[in-house]
C-alpha cells in the first residue's frame, strides 16, 4: 500500500528552464500526482476482482473512475455479489453517465446474475430506468417488487 501512495502521491519536479536560460529554475517546481486511471481503469477493477477494500478505497479517493472500461469495475462487483462495494462504487459515479447506457448495461448484468440486492441499488437507490429485455427478465422474477 505504501507503494501505491508513492505512486499516486504529489511528485515535485522542477520546472522546465526558459529557453534562454540552461539552467532550470530552482525556485518554481511543478507537483504532479499519478493517475488512478491509468491503464483504462485496470487497477480499480483488478483491486474489486481481489477483494482488496483499502486499495479500492485508496484507488477511489485518489480518482479512479469505476465507470472505466464500460463500468469493469462495478461488473465484477456485481458478480462477487458485493453490496457493500457495489454500493461504494456507484456513489463515486458520474451520475449522467451512470444514467445512460452503460448504467443499464450494469442493471441488466445483475439481473442476469441473480444479484437481486445490486439490483436494488441500481434500480431503486440509482433509479436506473431498464431496457425492455431486463424489464422482461424482472417480470420473470415472481417475488420481486419494483
Amino acid at each position: 500500500m505504501d507503494f501505491l501512495r508513492y505512486l499516486l502521491g504529489p511528485i515535485e519536479l522542477p520546472a522546465p528552464a526558459l529557453a534562454q536560460d540552461s539552467q532550470p529554475n530552482s525556485q518554481t517546481r511543478l507537483t504532479m500526482f499519478g493517475d488512478a486511471n491509468s491503464h483504462g481503469g485496470y487497477f480499480l477493477a483488478e483491486a474489486v476482482r481481489l477483494g482488496a477494500e483499502p486499495l479500492v478505497d485508496l484507488l477511489l479517493a485518489h480518482g479512479a473512475d469505476p465507470l472505466r472500461q464500460a463500468g469493469m469495475a462495478i461488473s465484477l462487483a456485481i458478480t462477487k455479489k458485493d453490496e457493500s462495494l457495489v454500493r461504494k462504487l456507484v456513489s463515486k459515479c458520474d451520475n449522467e453517465i451512470l444514467h445512460g447506457s452503460i448504467g443499464r448495461a450494469l442493471l441488466a448484468f445483475a439481473v442476469q446474475k441473480n444479484a437481486r440486492a445490486m439490483v436494488d441499488i441500481l434500480l431503486k437507490k440509482q433509479q436506473i430506468q431498464p431496457d425492455a429485455n431486463t424489464l422482461e427478465l424482472l417480470n420473470g422474477w415472481v417475488d420481486y417488487q419494483m
